[in-house]
């Protein structure tokens, strides 16, 4: 069995890191977010893996090679460079469709996705032995008010009965979201077409799925839901990075946290719940890390410093009474002593913050720019293109 992963955006809600490693390869609670996808993959006993990529992510080819966990892998390159140019993801559909062979059912899934509590063996069973049109895992929602963010079902028993996308709180047929997991059958493939004509003859852009989906179950075709629980994020912007990772290390398999045996965490450090630190991290005495913290290999916590909820990669340094909270720092950075980075906010690589300045709301600040002692950041720093 095939799985199909769409990976071919760009990303730019994700920038500057983005830029620098594609979000495949990005780590949720420790470990790349395809390793994920894989395992999952795996225990639904899929064969293949086909990426649908952009010609700027080579580097996911020469990372993850021919194979992984047993599974074939292979790769589509769309032949787009800019967000601009992008075939978005029906277009990436049917790109992949007419350059492999698909004669059988098969997984579509989109990258972004984190997932846990989604049984996708039963899933794949249930939809060979009730061989629908396609099978759409459906999370459901904690919070009504993220019905506007996804596409959302409405089902009698198992089938789809109307779908929309994006919808209102107030008019959302349900808090059912379609987690872009997708069971298909070869039909599904040969229908776009069509679909992507109609649209243009209309004057619009067919490149969302859900708007596929709605064109489906109105045109009568036996779509049906499978509803999970469990855990579910994206990993599309820093607020959904970081929440998801939270989510994933918050899980009963990842709260016991992991401490390398070449980490040195000294006397009077405080390491709390669920945290991975990596090989060579120093965490020097009177700094508190955690919860919900990643540092990557050689980052330094200085003395009475505090790192929370947040994912720091290779050789950052925070200096003594810095503090990192709900926040993406790039590789290499240096915070100063007692400067803050909060509010869900993303330093590019090699970035110096100076002493007692503060970042906050939702900031981004581009590779190796610097940042004056006691300044304060609410917004966006970045080079000219």
């Amino acid at each position: 069995m095939k799985a199909i992963v769409l990976a071919g955006g760009y990303a730019t809600r994700l920038q500057p890191l983005s830029s620098r490693v594609p979000k495949l390869l990005l780590p949720v609670a420790g470990k790349p977010v395809v390793h994920h996808l894989a395992e999952m993959f795996k225990a639904a006993g899929v064969t293949e893996i086909v990426f649908s990529l952009n010609e700027t992510q080579r580097a996911i080819e020469r990372e993850l090679g021919s194979e992984l966990m047993g599974m074939r892998l292979s790769y589509i390159f769309e032949g787009t460079r800019s967000e601009e140019e992008k075939l978005g993801a029906v277009g990436a559909i049917q790109y992949v469709a007419e350059r492999t062979r698909i004669d059988s059912d098969c997984l579509v899934v989109g990258s972004d996705n984190f997932v846990h509590g989604l049984d996708l063996r039963r899933m794949v069973r249930e939809h060979s032995e009730r061989a629908p049109y396609a099978t759409i895992a459906l999370f459901d929602l904690e919070d009504p008010r993220d019905v506007e963010h996804f596409g959302v079902a409405l089902l009698d028993e198992r089938r789809i009965t109307r779908f929309q996308e994006k919808p209102r709180q107030a008019e959302a047929v349900s808090k059912l979201a379609s987690t872009a997991i997708y069971h298909v059958s070869p039909a599904f493939f040969e229908r776009i077409p069509f679909f992507v004509k109609e649209k243009k003859a209309a004057g619009l852009k067919a490149d969302k799925p859900g708007d596929y989906w709605e064109h489906l179950v109105s045109a009568g075709e036996q779509i049906e839901g499978f509803v999970f629980n469990g855990a579910w994020g994206d990993i599309g912007n820093p607020e959904t990075y970081v929440e998801t990772n939270k989510r994933a290390l918050a899980l009963p398999e990842f709260k016991a946290g992991r401490v390398s045996p070449s980490a040195r965490v000294e006397a009077g450090a405080v390491v709390r719940g669920a945290c991975v630190i990596d090989e060579g991290v120093v965490i020097e005495s009177g700094a508190v890390v955690g919860p919900f913290v990643h540092l990557m290999a050689g980052c330094r916590v200085g003395a009475g410093a505090c790192v929370e909820s947040s994912i720091l990669f290779e050789g950052c340094v925070v200096e003594a009474k810095a503090s990192v909270l709900d926040s993406v720092i790039d590789r290499n950075c240096v915070l100063g002593e007692s400067s803050s980075v909060e509010g869900y906010s993303l330093l590019g690589e090699e970035c110096v913050i100076g002493e007692g300045a503060r970042v906050f709301g939702k900031s981004r600040v581009w590779p190796r720019m610097e940042l004056d002692a006691k300044a304060t950041l609410a917004g966006s720093v970045r080079t000219r293109s």
